[in-house]
């Protein structure tokens, strides 16, 4: 097999490219500010061909700490609503591969197991048969708002362990149907979209930080494996939400839209801010309250949540936090 290095450093990639057509496999060296990483796009197009960045870097103004310059791209998709930039993408995914084979579908890990980058709607189907993993970013903004009329599900094929973060976010997608093969969400995953109906399968333990945000979610059903609900998680408009036997700890602004909520037995660590205060709507407007009454550390009266031995509300009367009080 003919392989070429390209070292950042040296040349446009786009001309360097040109005269390395024959080589089917390219390895990425040298740092890559984050400003021109649009530079390498053209690796959509250079299919059946084997991409290798163990050895590139992406810098943001001269750090070049891995974990830090992942927190920065978690915010570069959103500019001017756009695909995320593919370099960014493969790199965000360097914890489930180095090398990666292009195709006119997308990006895959070479050992097939994981998607990195998906093209578009018209291929999410094909391109997730025998994956394993679905990558950080890898299918962002592939259903376009308005593009279609009738309703959109998402149907993620059995086999399917994890979904990264921000996988399925700013998608026009009216219902996921998740395999039972299912075990880890990513942060974000599904945020922006629009599901308004949601099962999560038995194997998940955690809902993670703004899994489901902005969804107007109506009807929900969480898995008995669950045992925790983090921040600004799950969006639920629906009469009552239920939360299972299993679940340990609920954090801060993990709820919003609640009417009325039940909590479980095995509840025992409780942000005393939980529930999101919408600063749109009645903030100081409480959920109903119910706590299982085999609860060790809370129980409910009329509504009100109570730490046991304890007759003060657990969650006081505020005004809500996120409003500025003008004088």
């Amino acid at each position: 097999m003919k392989a070429a290095i390209y070292n950042v450093q040296e040349s446009n990639f786009e001309q360097w490219i040109k005269v390395h057509l024959d080589c089917e496999e390219i390895a990425l060296k040298g740092v890559v500010d984050i400003k021109e990483a649009s530079s390498f796009d053209i690796i959509l197009s250079l299919h059946d061909k084997t991409i290798d960045i163990s050895e590139l870097v992406i810098s943001c103004d001269g750090n070049t700490n891995y974990k830090e310059v992942q927190g920065i791209i978690e915010e570069v998709p959103f500019f001017d609503g756009e695909r995320p930039v593919v370099i960014l993408v493969l790199y965000a995914n360097k914890d489930l591969a180095t090398k990666f084979v292009v195709s006119k579908d997308g990006i895959v890990s070479k050992d097939r197991q994981s998607l990195i980058y998906c093209n578009s709607a018209d291929t999410v189907s094909k391109i997730l048969l025998d994956i394993t993993h679905i990558g950080n970013y890898s299918c962002m903004g592939i259903f376009e708002f308005g593009e279609h009329t009738s309703t959109c599900i998402l149907n993620i094929p059995e086999g399917v362990i994890s979904i990264g973060a921000y996988a399925f976010a700013d998608n026009d997608i009216d219902e996921v149907i998740f395999p039972n093969s299912l075990r880890k969400l990513g942060s974000a995953a599904f945020s922006s979209t629009c599901i308004s109906k949601l099962t999560i399968p038995e194997g998940v333990e955690e809902i993670p930080e703004m899994c489901f945000m902005y969804c107007m979610i109506e009807e929900i059903h969480l898995p008995n494996t669950l045992k925790a609900i983090r921040n600004r998680s799950l969006m639920f408009y629906g009469d009552e939400l239920i939360i299972p036997e299993g679940v340990v700890e609920i954090e801060s602004d993990a709820l919003e839209g609640l009417n009325t909520i039940s909590l479980p037995s095995t509840l025992i660590k409780l942000a005393d801010d939980f529930y999101y205060e919408d600063v749109v709507d009645d903030g100081d407007e409480k959920p109903y309250i119910k706590v299982h009454e085999d609860n060790p550390k809370f129980y409910s009266k009329e509504g009100k949540i109570y730490e046991r031995g304890q007759t003060e509300e657990y969650i006081p009367y505020r005004k809500n936090k996120y409003m500025t009080e003008i004088k």
